[in-house]
């Protein structure tokens, strides 16, 4: 498919279309939906059944992702994005090293949830480094170390966001350089980073990757993840 001058697979790495730690859901194109210059991703009850690694895999929700053929080194990602409605539904755009993981990284620059009664809005005892009250739409970035290391998902302030980001389209956008990475939305600095987690990610390669999964099987889907643009500035 091509998108924003850019050519996207339906799928993960080699055409593989199910997670196994997921196995309630398989990447199914027919979830993506293109209009113009905007991508609508789905959810779908659809059973499928994959041979994987040797097993079978019965799989009964029909997922969409889009990830991009072309890796990318630093600058500056961005898209324009409205967040789907609905329960227990798990949304994300991020960035994903070319070769293992997590060793070749990843940058998770907008990944949210949704509740039980389908809200992203958080309220509860203040646990650091979480906000609340919250949208539990958050940050992260992923690399090995001796294992798998992290920064830890962190929530987006409903202090720096007032608008539900279920009913207003942000720019979701990272800053990806040597020495930094930053976080914006709507142009506006959430979070960043210095050079000891930058210095994580020099010398790998990173594909693009938006998708709408669910946390289980008990979901409901009211409306579908937006995006009407994607951008990527080399530094």
């Amino acid at each position: 498919m091509k998108w924003c001058n850019y050519e996207w697979d339906c799928s993960m790495e080699g055409g593989r279309i199910i997670h196994t730690d997921y196995p309630w859901m398989w990447y199914d194109e027919e979830q993506v939906n293109k209009n113009g210059s905007e991508i609508t991703l789905g959810i779908e009850v659809k059973p499928c059944t994959v041979h994987y690694n040797g097993g079978v895999v019965n799989s009964k929700l029909g997922v969409g992702l889009i990830r991009s053929r072309e890796t990318f080194g630093c600058g500056v990602f961005s898209a324009d994005i409205m967040l789907p409605k609905g329960k227990n539904l798990w949304m994300s755009f991020w960035l994903v090293g070319s070769g293992k993981w997590p060793e070749h990284g990843e940058v998770d620059v907008m990944e949210g949830w949704t509740d039980k009664s389908g809200s992203y809005f958080r309220f509860g005892i203040p646990q650091p480094p979480y906000v609340v009250p919250s949208w539990d739409v958050t940050t992260n970035v992923h690399w090995a170390d001796n294992g798998h290391k992290s920064c830890g998902s962190r929530r987006l302030p409903v202090c720096k966001i007032l608008k539900n980001p279920s009913d207003n389209w942000f720019k979701y956008e990272v800053e990806w350089k040597p020495d930094s990475i930053v976080f914006k939305i709507n142009g506006k600095v959430i979070r960043k980073y210095g050079k000891d987690v930058s210095r994580r990610l020099v010398g790998t390669r990173q594909h693009v990757v938006f998708d709408l999964w669910t946390k289980g099987e008990d979901y409901a889907l009211y409306s579908p993840m937006r995006i009407k643009s994607f951008e990527f500035k080399p530094l």
